[in-house]
């Protein structure tokens, strides 16, 4: 159990950091080919992957336990990016307008991308469990339904909540679509690399 338990801290670790770091890119958006994105889509793929892994290796509870502990200090970490905003700038420092618009949280942001979050992972989290009980053979399945309805539910939550009445229903249609089908199809392509760290995970002691 040692080593599993070891790669559990670090796939806890980086699920985190990748959360973090999602929700703090979600506010950039950039155009690709005529579609528009969040620049979250570079960091957030990979928190499903780990969802998956986690679920398969330790199951639903210890996934819960995860996607609760990336929730928490996700929000610690907006938390103080918030009051650090706050804080009154010294004098001579001439970065705070840069450094208000890079790192802050609007409270709106905040809610969307935390109902969003935890609605889309204990589905997706959940699915793949049950889809495990009734089919262990096919991974590949399993993953992949789990993802698109995860993403599915996570992408609507979070455009209704975040850009409703701030940009156009059909572009916030389009940005809502683009999204969770970018985030599926890299899912369908790096799913030879879940499946050897699923298949790696349940090898260890």
């Amino acid at each position: 159990m040692k080593n599993k338990r070891n790669m559990l801290v670090v796939l806890a670790a980086v699920y985190c950091c990748c959360l973090i770091l999602s929700n703090i890119l979600a506010a950039k958006q950039w155009g690709f080919l005529g579609f528009t994105f969040t620049a979250g889509v570079l960091v957030f793929p990979v928190v499903y992957i780990i969802n998956d892994m986690v679920t398969e290796v330790y199951g639903l509870k210890v996934a819960r336990m995860v996607i609760v502990l990336a929730f928490l200090t996700n929000l610690f970490a907006s938390l103080v990016l918030m009051l650090a905003i706050w804080l009154p700038a010294a004098p001579y420092y001439a970065g705070q307008e840069g450094f208000a618009a890079t790192l802050g949280t609007m409270p709106r942001m905040l809610l969307a991308s935390a109902l969003s979050y935890l609605a889309g992972s204990f589905l997706n989290a959940s699915i793949m469990a049950k889809m495990k009980q009734r089919d262990n053979a096919r991974l590949m399945r399993r993953c992949v339904v789990s993802t698109v309805l995860g993403e599915a539910v996570d992408m609507t939550i979070f455009g209704l909540i975040a850009f409703a009445f701030s940009i156009p229903w059909d572009a916030l249609a389009l940005l809502i679509v683009t999204q969770a089908f970018f985030k599926i199809a890299y899912e369908v392509v790096i799913y030879p690399v879940t499946r050897k760290c699923i298949m790696w995970g349940r090898a260890l002691d």
